[in-house]
């Protein structure tokens, strides 16, 4: 399986620090040897020999041993609009629930980097990359005391897969590939493919798939009001606008895990006072993805906080404008490339970005898509600015639109999202349309957005796994974030289908390349933005927690514990 890297941003090269080192190394090994010290004259009288000194024996390093106890607190940023992580693609479920999970497989605890096996005991994928077969840990009990069966396990792929009718799945994209879905005896499961599948082992570890009880979703119907999985929490209380708490499963699976006691999110929708939670303590780490802080809060933070960690957050996270093709004005492609036009993504990075992070493409990963040399020549990414301006307005006054119009812009309540819509509205306002923001709770949002009752919208679509083919969820057809409704368009169709079946990367790579060059000189579904930098809050206290390769995954905290 190939390996792509997570983030197109700038980082501090540790390869540059480490050929550095060895640079000195050599320079201090290969330099000439001093010039031999002239022969000392005959001493006049035998002197008395030097008492040897002893050897200085070096102090031993601390070596911390995980401490149980304690609660771990956690600054989330909204209420989730319900449970049911499999249902809804937010941060601010799986973040929540992933805790008191798991999944057939999941990354490493240390590095967060490399794939294990957590409820399969082992697993492996036939030399033709057709079937997938994976025997189940023994031993395992949901919350309620049930046992976790294959065919629970069973139960849960094709409910993603396939889901029954009522019940969305926010993975359903990345399961195109499955064919079926069988147990075989009472502790192991086969997954058949239609065709070779490589994103598949990084679906299975992300916070999105985590494993049911069969017969919990069977009674209630969905997992949208509870909370119970065979992770190292339980679920303890929710009190809406406050906090979610987790406590200790005592009866986990792996033995003297969790060390925590419990965890607890508190729920502070306001910037300030999410950072002064972090700066007393209230907080011990800061959410992800739209909890995560920017670059001038961190810079805050790290003045205020010694010895407090700020990782980059690994998933890129950035706004798009999304228009829906379904209905005027949207519906004309020239309004939707004067739109594109219109944004000055260079603007974006020093307003939204706060000054680091990268202009908004389809594909944020490194060596995928349009070249970003190439890409900032592009029209809509050029500078100045001048003549796109010009032919945004050209293109409206020929799609009868010469003195502009009004809009509707839907936007979420998280800062990012609310202060792109803000920037969208001076951006539109330059080709004379007057935009005006509507802000919506998690769970509205997203009705009116699959009910196609916008005009448009700011959402974030993020690298949920460490593959281009995630992207497609926003524009690909049937997708349920594919907001721009765009699923009757036969050359994007075949060019999506085309990428997901091809195994050969060079291959691959010119398939992806194409298919953005498409989405962003003819169909236009959305307008990427920008792709801002931000950071995880650490406190010092806290240990044993790998962020891993993206936001949505690594959130277990089995191996999380608090030093004193």
């Amino acid at each position: 399986m190939h390996t792509l890297g997570s983030r197109t941003l700038s980082r501090v090269s540790l390869k540059a620090f480490a050929v550095g080192l060895a640079c000195s190394l050599f320079v201090a090994a290969c330099a000439p040897a001093a010039a031999p010290a002239p022969a000392p004259a005959a001493p006049a009288a035998p002197a008395a020999p030097a008492q040897p000194r002893p050897t200085p024996v070096p102090p031993k390093p601390t070596v911390e041993s995980p401490r149980s106890g304690g609660i771990l607190t956690i600054a989330a940023v909204a209420d989730p609009a319900h449970f049911d992580v499999q249902q809804e693609p937010s941060i601010n479920i799986s973040m929540l629930t992933a805790p008191a999970y798991n999944n057939l497989l999941y990354y490493d605890f240390q590095t967060g980097s490399r794939v294990t096996p957590e409820l399969a005991e082992q697993w492996s994928t036939s030399s033709d990359g057709l079937t997938y077969t994976f025997k189940m840990r023994k031993g395992v009990t949901f919350h309620d005391g049930t046992p976790l069966t294959a065919e629970d396990v069973a139960f849960n792929l094709e409910r993603m897969k396939s889901p029954p009718k009522g019940i969305l799945s926010n993975v359903a994209f990345l399961m195109t590939a499955v064919d079926k879905v069988q147990t075989v005896g009472e502790d192991t499961v086969k997954v058949s493919m239609k065709f070779p599948f490589a994103p598949l082992v990084s679906t299975l570890v992300i916070d999105y798939m985590p494993m049911y009880s069969k017969k919990t979703v069977e009674t209630m119907g969905h997992m949208k009001n509870t909370v119970m999985g065979t992770g190292p929490f339980k679920f303890k209380s929710y009190t809406p606008g406050v906090s979610l708490d987790l406590v200790k499963n005592d009866k986990y699976w792996v033995k003297d895990k969790p060390y925590l006691d419990g965890i607890t999110f508190f729920i502070i929708k306001d910037t300030s006072t999410r950072l002064a939670a972090l700066r007393t303590g209230q907080a011990k780490q800061s959410g992800r993805i739209f909890g995560a802080l920017t670059p001038n809060d961190a810079a805050t933070l790290r003045k205020d906080i010694p010895g407090m960690r700020f990782v980059p957050s690994p998933s890129v996270i950035g706004p798009w404008f999304f228009m829906n093709l379904r209905s005027a004005p949207f519906k004309d492609e020239r309004v939707r490339r004067a739109v594109n036009l219109a944004i000055d993504r260079q603007a974006a990075i020093k307003v939204i970005a706060e000054g680091e992070g990268e202009v908004g493409n389809f594909f944020p990963f490194a060596g995928w898509g349009i070249p970003r040399d190439e890409l900032l020549k592009m029209p809509g990414y050029r500078q100045p600015k001048d003549k796109d301006i010009a032919e945004a307005k050209k293109l409206l006054a020929e799609a009868g639109y010469s003195d502009g119009f009004k809009l509707k812009l839907l936007s979420r309540t998280n800062a990012v999202t609310k202060a792109s819509a803000v920037f969208m509205t001076d951006q539109l306002a330059k080709i004379g349309i007057t935009a005006d923001v509507n802000v919506l709770e998690d769970a509205l949002f997203w009705d009116s957005g699959r009910k196609a009752q916008h005009q448009a919208m700011v959402y974030t679509p993020a690298t949920v796994i460490a593959d281009p083919h995630v992207m497609g969820r926003f524009f690909a057809p049937k997708n349920p974030l594919n907001f721009a409704g765009n699923d009757d368009d036969p050359k994007l169709n075949e060019l999506w289908d085309k990428q997901m079946r091809t195994v050969d990367e060079s291959a691959r790579k010119a398939v992806i390349e194409e298919t953005e060059r498409y989405l962003l000189t003819q169909e236009l579904p959305a307008a990427p933005i920008v792709w801002p930098t931000t950071f995880i809050a650490i406190s010092p206290q806290e240990r044993g927690f790998a962020p891993g390769v993206n936001d949505y995954s690594s959130n277990r905290h089995q191996e999380t514990w608090l030093a004193q």
